[in-house]
């Protein structure tokens, strides 16, 4: 969530002109849209298009004009932010306001999503305040029965919404408390209805797990997965404690497309499966379902931010702080999204933040609609994109299977004849996540070097001929040289093993053997 409830609720200069002219549209639109269809009208496993932003509450419609030009754009899921305080626990802040928007969507047939988080980012540290909030997330699915879905918490790898993330030790502690959280609300909304689909997260795209960082103190969302795993395992438990991961897949610049990928650990659209071989290495054998056993993905909030040209600069006040693109090729990144996102199968819906612009340029200018009021290229093109695809993929389906070794593991091997006086031995490896290395040197009969049986089975030769050896680590992407201790060795026939082990899943190994090299 780029911007917490409160910070930017739609009041700012500029908003009122642009809801008037919004609601006018609207009108428009709705009157040539005729009745709308309900959720269930949607083809099963279509894509969901939708926006995640606020400021729809509070206007004097209770959102109707909001709701009738999301609905000419073909979106069908609107994000509502659900705001919890601990010091008045059964209080429903802006309950009026998220009453009166809710009602407004679901008469149009658009699905609502409550994402439910804390007032401050030290809400959900303290145990009493865990242990308080289920109650309140009953209290809450009573008021609205017509809400049928949830996502807990808001970006809990990130310090800005989640403190602490470490511990004095430096030793992470926000996942196994989110953990501890999601699985109190996981059982607590599903008491008052099963059918509630709960999504845990919500996690931001980018961590620096650094917890003596200067700014940002934070969780990468690969090792955030990885550290609830191990708080799931520890706490005993059997049953699940999300049907959907939450996930904010934000480009790293608005200047990216949309295909490009970020560094392991952190995650974008372009890296989905590497979230996903994240929750099969933290969730494998549990209660909890992985991507291969029905997880789904809900990714509730994204979007590429735009220049403001000076045609509409009287509508903005304040100063750009962050990247920003052009309006043509933020239309594009829309739909080329859609239409990538449609083609897997685990990812049920894609929420678009903000569907106007924020009018101060401080915060987050990434809508369809400008703040005054008027349509962006972008409108016209996720519309467009949405009616042609239905949600549904164009081509062929992307198929998810879980790595049983390590992820773009490579050795490359030099093997040229070395001097019997030479002590240098050394090759690089690689992988597309970070890894830990055991290698040895291991002295063979013959220039054939290792049998095919032999290569199946290298882990039992490594004690047994191996003459030198070392360990090491492999940073994602990186091209280590593996050096071992200067020494000497007899003339010979030599090979090369080493063994690469996922740093997340240490069960997970690659191993290559070179072929053979003569010393002397």
């Amino acid at each position: 969530m780029k911007l917490v409830a409160g910070r930017s609720n739609g009041r700012q200069r500029g908003l009122a002109l642009a809801l008037t002219l919004a609601v006018a549209l609207a009108a428009v639109a709705l009157a040539s849209l005729g009745s709308a269809p309900g959720a269930s009208g949607r083809p099963l496993g279509a894509l969901v298009v939708g926006v995640a932003t606020e400021e729809m509450k509070g206007t004097s419609d209770n959102g109707a004009g909001f709701y009738g030009l999301m609905r000419s754009a073909n979106l069908s899921m609107s994000r509502i932010v659900v705001t919890w305080d601990p010091s008045n626990p059964m209080d429903i802040r802006e309950h009026a306001a998220i009453a009166g928007a809710a009602d407004q969507a679901i008469a149009r047939g658009i699905t609502v999503l409550f994402v439910v988080t804390g007032v401050n980012p030290r809400v959900f540290g303290p145990a009493e305040n865990r242990m308080m909030f289920p109650a309140y997330l009953q209290h809450l699915a009573r008021q609205f029965p017509q809400v049928k879905n949830y996502v807990v918490g808001n970006e809990p790898n990130v310090t800005y919404f989640w403190r602490p993330q470490f511990d004095e030790a430096g030793q992470p502690v926000s996942p196994a408390a989110f953990v501890d959280l999601l699985a109190r609300s996981y059982d607590a909304l599903k008491a008052i209805d099963p059918s509630i689909r709960v999504s845990g997260g919500g996690l931001d795209a980018r961590g620096n797990d650094d917890p003596n960082a200067v700014s940002n103190i934070s969780i990468s969302p690969t090792r955030f997965i990885h550290y609830m795993g191990v708080a799931y395992r520890q706490s005993g438990r059997t049953t699940p404690i999300m049907d959907e991961l939450s996930f904010h897949p934000y480009p790293a610049s608005a200047k990216d497309a949309v295909g490009r990928s970020y560094a392991w650990p952190n995650a974008g659209i372009a890296d989905l499966d590497r979230l996903k071989q994240a929750l099969w290495d933290a969730f494998r054998g549990t209660g909890q379902p992985t991507v291969e056993e029905g997880l789904r993905f809900n990714l509730n909030e994204t979007g590429w931010q735009v220049e403001i040209s000076s045609a509409n600069t009287p509508a903005y006040y304040g100063r750009e702080v962050s990247d920003v693109t052009d309006e043509a090729t933020q239309a594009g990144n829309y739909a080329e999204m859609i239409r990538y996102l449609a083609c897997d199968p685990s990812v049920r819906s894609v929420l678009i933040y903000r569907f106007m612009d924020d009018a101060n340029l401080a915060q987050w200018q990434s809508g369809m609609i400008r703040a005054d009021g008027s349509r962006r290229q972008s409108f016209d093109t996720v519309r467009d994109t949405v009616a042609q695809t239905g949600g549904m993929c164009a081509g062929q389906e992307r198929a998810f299977r879980h790595e049983t070794g390590v992820v773009g593991a490579a050795a490359t091997f030099r093997l040229g004849r070395k001097p019997v006086r030479g002590t240098s031995f050394n090759f690089s490896v690689t992988a597309e996540e970070s890894a830990t290395s055991e290698s040895k040197i291991m002295r063979v009969p013959t220039k054939a070097g290792l049998s095919r049986s032999q290569r199946a089975n290298v882990g039992a030769y490594f004690g047994q001929t191996s003459v030198a050896g070392a360990t090491g680590s492999v940073q994602a992407r990186w091209v280590p040289l593996v050096q071992f201790p200067a020494k000497r060795q007899k003339a010979g026939w030599y090979v090369y093993a080493v063994k690469l082990s996922a740093e997340l899943n240490p069960e997970r190994t690659t191993t290559f053997v070179s072929g053979a090299f003569r010393i002397g």
